[in-house]
C-alpha cells in the first residue's frame, strides 16, 4: 500500500487524489462514489462512466467515438483537470440518455 503506514491516519497519495476528484466533480455538480483504497481507488460518477486512479494518474473509457468508431480513453494528471474533463462527458452521457432511441421514437403504443 502506498501512502503512510496504516497507523498514522492519512491516506495513501491515491486515496487523496481521488478524494480530491470527488471534491472537484461535487463543485461541478456531479456526485461521485469513491471506492477501493490502496494502490488503485475507483471513482464511480453513473452508470457508464467509471474513473480509475492510481500512481500513473487518473484514467477512464469516454463515451466519445475516435474518427474511426473507437471508444477513446482519457487520462489526466490531476483531479481538478480529470473533474473538468470528465464532466464533459457526464453531460455527454446524460444528453444521450435524454435523446430517444430511434427504436423508441418509432415503436407504436400496445
Amino acid at each position: 500500500m502506498s501512502g503512510g503506514p496504516w497507523w498514522t491516519g492519512r491516506p495513501s497519495p491515491v486515496a487523496k487524489a481521488a478524494a480530491d476528484l470527488a471534491s472537484a466533480l461535487a463543485e461541478l455538480g456531479i456526485v461521485a462514489d469513491v471506492n477501493g483504497g490502496g494502490d488503485r481507488v475507483i471513482v464511480s460518477l453513473r452508470d457508464g462512466l467509471v474513473a480509475i486512479v492510481d500512481a500513473d494518474g487518473i484514467y477512464w473509457c469516454s463515451p466519445r467515438l475516435s474518427a474511426r468508431g473507437r471508444r477513446l480513453y482519457g487520462l489526466r494528471a490531476t483531479p481538478a483537470s480529470a473533474a473538468t474533463a470528465l464532466a464533459g462527458d457526464y453531460e455527454l452521457l446524460r444528453r444521450r440518455e435524454q435523446e430517444p432511441t430511434s427504436r423508441a421514437a418509432h415503436a407504436t403504443p400496445a
